[in-house]
């Protein structure tokens, strides 16, 4: 798992007496992500015509609960990406992700697949705690 540059990790927490499961992206890298796009499957579409970060305007990400931006992302850390409840796990979901990171470009996606809740991870890397992961395809 050390060897994973960056995966979604989903862990299980009370909040106001309620089981929710935070989805985290993780930067398990030792390099800083100089841009990360997070898009949601509402928006695949806008996105499927562009090749690089650059391609996605502002005007696309602006008030769009689909496409995330973050920049200058450091290394070994995380970002809070959604919150889910138990009965968003009755359908699949999925990621795509875009990464920037020593001038390099990848493109990830993430396949979140149906009662995804199976096989829980004793320790993930940067978040410290349990939880279930997530590859990129």
């Amino acid at each position: 798992m050390d060897t994973l540059k960056y995966f979604i990790a989903i862990c299980e927490e009370t909040r106001n007496g309620y089981t929710v499961y935070p989805q985290y992206f993780v930067n398990n890298s030792h390099e800083e992500i100089e841009s990360l796009v997070i898009v949601r499957p509402g928006a695949f579409d806008m996105i499927k015509s562009k090749e690089k970060i650059e391609d996605i305007k502002d005007d696309m990400i602006d008030g769009s609960i689909f496409i995330r931006k973050y920049l200058g992302v450091p290394a070994e850390s995380y970002i809070l990406e959604d919150v889910y409840r138990d009965w968003d796990f009755d359908w699949e979901n999925e990621r795509i992700i875009w990464i920037k990171a020593q001038g390099k470009e990848e493109h990830l996606h993430f396949y979140i697949e149906k009662y995804f809740i199976t096989n829980q991870i004793e320790f993930i890397p940067v978040l410290n705690k349990n939880g279930w992961l997530c590859n990129s395809r």
